[in-house]
């Protein structure tokens, strides 16, 4: 049996596997530094055999077994629990980068399958849920990035203040935290060096409405004098930034970490399907990827 490992690059994407297929970074370029979702992108990934693609790894919590699963996620994961419920330890890397999110600890992870059956969001997409106060992941994409970002999510919302992904590095050069909140405060948080300087942007929006939204945010030179676009599903959002103030955030923060709770903050109410980072702007192809990744994952462009 030729090993997973020899058929992906350790940092950047091959251009096909062995099969003739190609990953997802030959569509959406190779700037691609990681990419999650409970569905196969595409198939881009090569083999359909689960040895090769995983999409999922899940903890039995029964008796705290663990096996990984390929997509489609569904009766073969439900048989192997055997009526017990699941959480997940991992999340593959469907990038080719190998950036896979893991959990910190079994406390800290997210769950699939409640009450018997998968968690879906209100459009029918397979979601992970997390429970608000200790459930995230953590993958290398958060440190890999260099000035410019394009983060893109599909999740629904239902609590105030969510914290989604945390990236940029924490040293003299900042790092960022992004964040849906009810009160329309879309990110948040340059914190430099000791002195917490923090730049927020926000918007009149309410996204905490418990419906699936694709959330494509773009980010120019984020280190030094960041220009940052968003866009829900599809349609570009007005934001109003607000003059980097001196306050106080006395938490340390986790580069790279995917749904950790914040002081005043919550993701209990978070149902994730999707996220895909990049380590460039992708302006230009924003409207292709999110076409694309809508016939994949139903969202209210799709």
């Amino acid at each position: 049996m030729i090993k997973r490992d020899l058929v992906r690059s350790v940092v950047r994407p091959v251009r096909k596997t062995v099969l003739g297929q190609y990953y997802l970074s030959d569509v959406f370029g190779d700037d691609l530094i990681s990419a999650f979702s409970l569905v196969d992108l595409g198939n881009q990934r090569g083999s359909v055999d689960s040895a090769f693609n995983p999409v999922v790894r899940q903890r039995r919590l029964s008796d705290s077994a663990t096996l990984s699963f390929p997509a489609p996620i569904g009766d073969d994961l439900l048989s192997w629990l055997a009526g017990s419920n699941s959480t997940t330890p991992k999340l593959y890397d469907q990038s080719g980068s190998d950036n896979d999110a893991v959990k910190v600890s079994n406390n800290n992870e997210p769950a699939l399958v409640t009450s018997g059956a998968i968690i879906l969001d209100s459009l029918g997409n397979k979601a992970l849920s997390f429970d608000g106060t200790d459930d995230y992941f953590q993958t290398a994409a958060g440190s890999l990035l260099g000035g410019n970002l394009t983060l893109q999510i599909v999740a629904s919302f239902s609590d105030s203040q969510n914290d989604v992904f945390e990236f940029g590095g924490w040293a003299d050069n900042g790092g960022w935290i992004l964040m849906i909140r009810d009160t329309g405060v879309l990110f948040r948080s340059k914190q430099s060096g000791t002195a917490n300087e923090y730049y927020g942007v926000s918007s009149a929006n309410d996204y905490v409405d418990g419906t699936p939204h694709l959330f494509t945010l773009i980010i120019k030179d984020f280190t030094t004098s960041p220009s940052i676009s968003l866009f829900v599903d599809g349609v570009e959002i007005s934001l109003s930034v607000d003059t980097a103030k001196t306050g106080t955030y006395g938490e340390s923060q986790t580069n790279g970490a995917i749904g950790k709770r914040r002081t005043g903050g919550d993701v209990a109410g978070m149902k994730l399907s999707c996220l895909n980072v990049w380590d460039a702007d992708k302006s230009t192809q924003r409207a292709d990827i999110e076409s694309l990744i809508s016939t994949w994952i139903k969202t209210p462009i799709s």
